[in-house]
């Protein structure tokens, strides 16, 4: 359980650093004064990439966790027979990404998420 809960810490505070250093290097990499729709795309871009690669780095400790480290399988206990492959991994880590902010996060709790985000807009632009 200890190990777990050290490989998660390394690995958001990971997303949390690639976040950074991508947003940073985009941001030296672009001027929005001079083509700000092509500034705003790119920067789309940049989150999109490092979310699918951190995606990846969570599904390829997902599968060390399993196979090296023998912690748990995210496979159900009906379908034990059947291996996971990475695809499998990377759209667990996909979808908790979206649903749960940050791939691998479980305890749906106190944080905001893209989902509460997405909630908050619709629930304000009804009441405007």
């Amino acid at each position: 359980m200890i190990l777990a809960l050290i490989i998660g810490s390394v690995l958001v505070n990971l997303g949390a650093l690639l976040h950074f250093y991508a947003l940073k290097a985009g941001a030296q990499a672009i001027n929005p004064d001079r083509h700000p729709v092509r500034c705003f795309m790119f920067s789309i871009q940049i989150i999109i990439v490092s979310h699918l690669l951190i995606a990846a780095i969570f599904a390829g400790s997902f599968h060390a966790a399993e196979i090296w480290w023998h912690l748990g399988t995210l496979a159900s206990a009906n379908n034990l027979a059947d291996p996971l492959t990475f695809m499998d991994r990377f759209y667990f880590s996909l979808v908790n990404g979206v649903v749960a902010g940050t791939p691998g996060r479980l305890i749906l709790g106190a944080f905001c998420s893209f989902q509460d985000a997405v909630n908050a807009a619709q629930v304000q632009r009804r009441s405007a």
